[in-house]
């Protein structure tokens, strides 16, 4: 997913009800949702490497981290 599209998603989601927008955010450990944990930091742009699952602040960033 591209940022632009996950700014869209959660534009999309309080759009339709604004009360959503004070709910706490929350993030899954993995694509099963096995454990979930809040999100405690803001977003972080680095670059991510998908071979070794790293993610790096130094460099030039390909990726945003949301946690």
């Amino acid at each position: 997913m591209k940022l632009n599209e996950y700014i869209q998603s959660l534009q999309d989601l309080v759009a339709k009800n604004p009360k959503h927008g004070s709910l706490k955010v929350v993030c899954s450990s993995d694509d099963e949702g096995n454990s979930f944990q809040e999100v405690r930091f803001a977003p972080t742009l680095g670059k991510f490497n998908k071979n070794d699952r790293d993610f790096d602040d130094e460099g030039k960033p390909n990726a945003v981290c949301i946690n």
